[in-house]
């Protein structure tokens, strides 16, 4: 997906000395996060690979090296059909792929991030711009186990509580059927980014 430029009104952080823990939720349901967000649960059982016993939660500083290293393997491994191994191509999609990056987006205050954690590892993030998804990458040996899913209905709940009418986002090719099968449509956009990659624009009323 388009890489953020200058990331991304976000949840309240958690309490003073409280980390990560102190904004954790069980899937399914918030406690931390502003009211009326609910959590995506998972359709666990349904899929080879699926998983049942991750959290989704907030992302907090804490979070920025275990972050980068996912965000980073999913592009370098699960999107080759995007960037074919080229190396320029590479270099400019990962640039700004580094936990100094990562958590002045965190930091931006129309910034929503989310990460699935499984037994104490982050295993994918996603992050929403307001009305644009930004950032939605699972990490390698886990496609197809609910994670995606899980996090794209936490940044759609968080939109709604935010009262947006319709998210949008720039899809890698590898992607798109994800997007689809949850009733995102093609705008017809397509851009260059990254050098030779091509991003596919679509959007979804909420």
């Amino acid at each position: 997906m388009r890489s953020p430029s200058a990331l991304f009104c976000a949840p309240s952080p958690p309490p003073s000395g409280a980390g990560c823990k102190g904004f954790r939720t069980s899937v399914g349901h918030s406690e931390s996060a502003s009211p009326g967000v609910r959590f995506a649960r998972p359709k666990l059982g349904c899929k080879l690979g699926a998983v049942s016993n991750f959290i989704i939660r907030p992302a907090c500083a804490e979070d920025a090296e275990q972050a980068v290293r996912v965000i980073r393997a999913s592009i370098s491994e699960l999107c080759q059909a995007d960037h074919h191994d080229d190396a320029t191509t590479l270099e400019r999609w990962l640039g700004n792929k580094t936990v100094g990056a990562f958590r002045r987006w965190l930091a931006n205050p129309n910034s929503f991030f989310v990460v699935p954690e499984l037994g104490g590892d982050i295993c994918g993030v996603a992050a929403i711009n307001r009305g644009e998804v930004t950032l939605c990458y699972v990490q390698p040996g886990r496609e197809r186990s609910g994670l995606g899913t899980a996090m794209l209905g936490a940044l759609e709940a968080r939109a709604k509580d935010w009262q947006l009418a319709e998210l949008r986002l720039h899809s890698t090719d590898r992607a798109r059927a994800f997007y689809e099968r949850r009733g995102y449509v093609a705008t017809g956009e397509v851009a260059l980014s990254h050098g030779s990659r091509r991003a596919y624009g679509y959007a979804k009323q909420l």
